[in-house]
C-alpha cells in the first residue's frame, strides 16, 4: 500500500527534475517562433508567386 503513493510522488519528482518551469516556457516559445516562422514563410512564397508568374 505505501509503495503505490511513493511511486507517484517519484513520478511527479521526476517530471519536475527533468522539465523545469524555465524549460517549459522554453521549449513553448521555441514551437511559436517556429509556427509563426512557418507561416511567414508560407504567406511570403504565396506573396511571391504572383510576382514570378
Amino acid at each position: 500500500m505505501e509503495s503505490v503513493p511513493h511511486s507517484g510522488e517519484n513520478k511527479t519528482t521526476e517530471k519536475h527534475s527533468h522539465s523545469p518551469p524555465t524549460l517549459v516556457s522554453f521549449n513553448e516559445l521555441q514551437n511559436s517562433v517556429k509556427k509563426s516562422m512557418f507561416h511567414l514563410t508560407k504567406t511570403v512564397i504565396a506573396s511571391e508567386k504572383p510576382l514570378f508568374i
